[in-house]
Parts: structure tokens; sequence; C-alpha cells
């Protein structure tokens, strides 16, 4: 019940819309990324966005409840995504290495196997954040990037964070990845012109190195 009024709010008010906007206008296509997977997708426009953007990948979007995942019809008709691009699965963020796909298969995921993860803002949930993230990082090939509009640590966002139960990161979190795995972590604020996501979002990316 919260989150189909929370969903609906936030469509009214232009959520997804600025999602998109804000993707479209910091997310590079000098590479052309193929496999995403997005976990905790909600009304899955993260992952649809980047569809958008790569014309050439296919995802598998996953949320820890098959009916969450009925809300992604809207936005697939929306962004004008071929559905056949589209996967569907139940996942877990605490245990990422594994996949439930709606036809009822299960898959264990092998490392280094997608070119981008979205995770956004639904780490936190996780039993151990810090080794979610890192199984996470397993899962990027060379030159993969992790993105993630994390919840803010402003006022606002963390009081929408206690409202629903979320534990904000500090970005030692994702720095902590720096010194463990050699990755590269940039953590930025989202700006105000793609309000109301700048009000409780923070945009962090994380990419693997193409080498060691």
């Amino acid at each position: 019940m919260l989150y189909s009024f929370y969903h609906h709010i936030m469509r009214r008010i232009g959520y997804d819309r600025q999602i998109n906007r804000f993707l479209h206008s910091c997310v590079s296509t000098s590479t052309e990324y193929q496999k995403i997977i997005e976990f905790g997708c909600g009304t899955g426009v993260t992952g649809l966005t980047l569809l958008q953007i790569f014309p050439n990948a296919d995802l598998l979007t996953t949320d820890i409840k098959d009916h969450f995942l009925n809300r992604l019809d809207r936005n697939i008709d929306r962004l004008k995504i071929n559905d056949k691009r589209v996967s569907l699965g139940i996942s877990d963020i605490s245990s990422p290495h594994t996949v439930k796909l709606v036809s009822g298969q299960e898959l264990s995921q092998k490392e280094e196997r997608y070119d981008i993860i979205c995770a956004g803002a639904n780490i936190g949930y996780a039993t151990t954040p810090d080794m979610s993230l890192s199984q996470l990082y397993e899962l990027l090939k060379p030159g993969g990037v992790i993105l993630n509009l994390e919840m803010s640590t402003c006022l606002l966002g963390r009081l929408v964070s206690v409202i629903y139960g979320y534990r904000v990161l500090p970005v030692n979190t994702f720095n902590n990845l720096v010194q463990s795995h050699g990755a590269k972590v940039s953590v930025s604020k989202v700006p105000v012109k793609y309000f109301p996501l700048s009000t409780t979002r923070t945009f962090v990316r994380i990419e693997k190195p193409e080498t060691p």
C-alpha cells in the first residue's frame, strides 16, 4: 500500500521523467554496453532508460517481490522499449549472485557477467551492505560500471530513508572498493535542475578498470 502510494506520487511529480533526463545527460555512450542488470527495479525507469541509451543492450530487471515487476509494463510502453529486450527476475540484494527468472529458472550468476549494474538506493536494505556491494562488483565485466542513484545524506534524503526503513550508505562504503578492489569511484550531487530527483538522491558511479 505504501509502495503504491509512493509510486503514484513520484510519477505525478515527474520523478521518473527526471531520472530519464538525468541519465541521458550523464551516461557516456563512448562504450557500447550490451548486458545490463537492475536490482530493486521499482518502476524500472533506470534500466529502461539505459536501453534507450544503448540500443543494442538487453536488460535483466529484478526486484525482491514479483508483484513489483507488474508495474513495469507502463514504462516499457511509455519509453517505447521492445519488451523482447527485457527479462524479469526475482532477487535479493543481500545475495545478488542468485536470480530467479519469472519463468521459474534459477540463475547462479557467474563473475564478470554484466556491463552495467543498476542498484538504485537498495544496497542499504542488504543484510551486509559492504558484502553485497563487493558481490555486485564481482559481477561486473572489466570496464563495466555500477550506477547507483543512492539516497542522499541530506536531511530530506535521511527523512525519506527513515520512513522506508532504509540505511543510507556513507561515502566510505563506496570508497572502500577503491582500496579493496582498485575500483574507480565518483560520488556527485544531482543538479537542482533535475528536481525532485535532486532532493533525495546522490549519483554514485563505480567502474571496474579494464586491467587489474
